[in-house]
């Protein structure tokens, strides 16, 4: 892999990380006579374009990065595959149950102290059954973010046998994952996603890896144009007396266009530059610590922000704005001063990033 791939993947990864935050930054969730606040208003309408158009590209571009890098010079034996398990073990088993402790010991602390407990209402840590407990810490965390990693983890667990059906039956597996990803329900839609975005980061990985190389800027001005009149048709529609079907169609073809578009829209930025973004690339070291601690820290600026702000559209608006940066801002700081002064235990509640 060449040095501008290797930083067109750290940048690309920690660009879908401040998508991810701003996915989870939409506020309008709460029911107005069944539908959500400010339905199909102009606030409505910005934070759906947002955080269910253009940020849904994230989480597949991380699945088939990871499941490129996972791969890539893999020869195919048991004891290489086992070894590959062993190394996320300390890279993602780890950080895992840390994260998923520490969200259940933060919510535990703000439900404990009169003052916040009365934001902190859903699910009292306090009367946890011991099956409520291993749910929360290994199914449904309370750092929902953690979903990702769960998944990544079970798909690598699975890889000795996906490496097989890639390497042979790469494009009927293809065929199938996607249909899954098309037709499953919406409790199956993340785990689909992931299966099929690992599966095609697999079969270049494994089939194509020079492909990964090439440049993609050419005709990305196109892509991106077309991605972004998606998203928005998409948004659009929810307006118009069209079968969900439709939307549903339009949201999965933005999905593909959008990850397309954003891998050559960076060639379009950096392809022949001497140096990409040396900024970009620093806060790219951090990228993992922000995915695993923008929540809960996402959810106490909203409900602060929440408190000092009216809850009127543009009171909402201007929360969306300012939460998702404060949480950003807050995370790259934490994590900048533990990589620093706290070395060893930020490493270990990274995996050694």
């Amino acid at each position: 892999m060449t040095a501008y791939t290797s930083d067109k993947i750290r940048i690309l990864s920690f660009v879908s990380i401040v998508l991810v935050v701003f996915l989870h930054a939409f506020n309008l969730d709460n029911l107005q006579n069944a539908t959500p606040l400010f339905y199909q208003s102009w606030v409505w309408f910005v934070e759906d374009a947002i955080s269910y158009g253009f940020t849904r590209v994230a989480v597949p571009l991380f699945f088939l990065l990871s499941s490129y890098l996972y791969f890539l010079n893999t020869d195919g034996s048991l004891a290489g595959f086992v070894a590959k398990i062993k190394k996320r073990t300390r890279t993602l088993l780890i950080p895992f149950l840390f994260w998923s402790l520490f969200g259940i010991a933060f919510y535990f602390a703000l439900q404990s102290i009169p003052q916040t407990a009365k934001f902190f209402t859903k699910g009292h840590i306090a009367d946890f059954t011991p099956g409520q407990w291993l749910k929360t810490i290994f199914i449904h965390p309370i750092a929902y973010q953690l979903w990702f990693v769960r998944d990544l983890m079970v798909l690598i667990l699975l890889s000795p046998l996906l490496y097989q059906g890639i390497k042979h039956f790469w494009k009927p597996m293809f065929v199938i994952a996607f249909v899954l990803w098309i037709i499953a329900p919406d409790v199956w839609q993340n785990s689909c996603e992931a299966l099929l975005f690992f599966i095609v980061g697999g079969g270049i990985s494994i089939h194509k890896p020079e492909k990964i190389e090439t440049g993609y800027g050419q005709y990305s001005i196109i892509w991106m144009v077309f991605w972004m009149a998606l998203v928005l048709l998409k948004t659009a529609l929810h307006y118009a007396n069209v079968p969900e079907q439709v939307i549903f169609g339009v949201f999965k073809l933005s999905i593909l266009v959008g990850v397309f578009a954003c891998w050559g829209f960076y060639d379009r930025l950096f392809a022949g530059s001497q140096n990409t973004n040396s900024a970009l690339l620093k806060l790219s070291a951090f990228t993992f610590f922000i995915y695993a601690s923008h929540e809960p820290v996402l959810t106490v600026f909203k409900k602060i922000l929440f408190v000092v702000l009216s809850k009127t559209p543009m009171g909402h608006f201007e929360i969306y704005l300012a939460a998702p940066v404060l949480a950003l801002l807050f995370c790259v700081i934490m994590g900048y001063g533990l990589k620093r002064f706290a070395t060893p235990f930020y490493q270990f509640i990274t995996g050694g990033r």
